[in-house]
């Protein structure tokens, strides 16, 4: 973990003053943090820590980098988007993004992240604000094409999904589906799926109420082997051990 005095020297480092961070403590729906040049967590307001993390004591997260919070493939997406931050010093602004809540629900968020700088003009971090979009939002225009798709991923998740089905509802040669979606989504319509049928087997493992041979079905995996397989590909561990650790803290 980050010390306390470490903190202070990173934030006074970014000249940002205390009394407007804690504006972002009063913001509703609105996450805010600062990372430091190695894409740690230094900062971030109430609504990142329990509307994200669900931690209450900073201690907990401050020092810790995506992969100690997130599967590996939510993980690598965003710190390459850190690391282009840090490297080029470019902003990036109101990058729309699918994504699964918590609750194991698909979202929309929009994120920004700029470099934090010091004195000298050398990007020593990240500033960033992530907010979760309501789906009238002006931002999802650019998916408009694709929100068929979506909403029939969201209808027939557990059943088996030919991708080629997902086109047609877009109207969409496969082809061109395939590429668009990947365009837009930043991952194949296969491994979407994959991702949010694994996010609500965690969902359902947390709840203890079934087996993880239920839980495999319920999720739309037909084979308790492969369910293991894909589980411990994306988040490092096997849905029991999954379990087990999350029954510890």
């Amino acid at each position: 973990m980050i010390s306390d005095s470490c903190l202070r020297e990173c934030l006074d480092m970014i000249s940002f003053n205390a009394n407007a961070r804690k504006l972002f403590d009063v913001l509703p729906g609105v996450s805010f943090f600062i990372k430091d040049q190695n894409g740690r967590l230094i900062y971030c307001n109430s609504e990142h820590r329990h509307g994200l993390f669900r931690y209450g004591d900073p201690s907990e997260i401050y020092g810790r980098g995506n992969y100690d919070f997130f599967p590996p493939t939510l993980a690598s997406t965003f710190s390459a988007d850190d690391r282009d931050v840090l490297n080029t010093g470019r902003a990036i602004w109101e990058r729309v993004e699918l994504n699964i809540t918590k609750t194991g629900v698909l979202a929309w968020f929009c994120t920004s992240k700029i470099a934090a700088k010091d004195h000298n003009g050398n990007v020593i971090g990240i500033i960033g604000v992530c907010r979760k979009l309501d789906k009238a939002d002006k931002r999802l225009e650019d998916f408009d094409l694709l929100l068929p798709a979506i909403e029939y991923i969201e209808k027939h998740q557990t059943e088996p999904i030919q991708v080629s089905s997902l086109a047609k509802c877009c109207g969409m040669a496969l082809t061109t589906f395939r590429r668009e979606f990947k365009l837009l989504f930043r991952i194949t319509p296969v491994k979407f799926l994959t991702r949010l049928r694994l996010h609500h087997a965690c969902t359902m493992l947390n709840s203890r109420t079934r087996s993880v041979g239920e839980i495999a079905l319920c999720c739309g995996f037909n084979d308790q082997n492969y369910f293991t397989r894909q589980f411990r590909q994306v988040f490092g561990m096997t849905p029991t051990e999954f379990r087990e650790h999350h029954g510890r803290h």
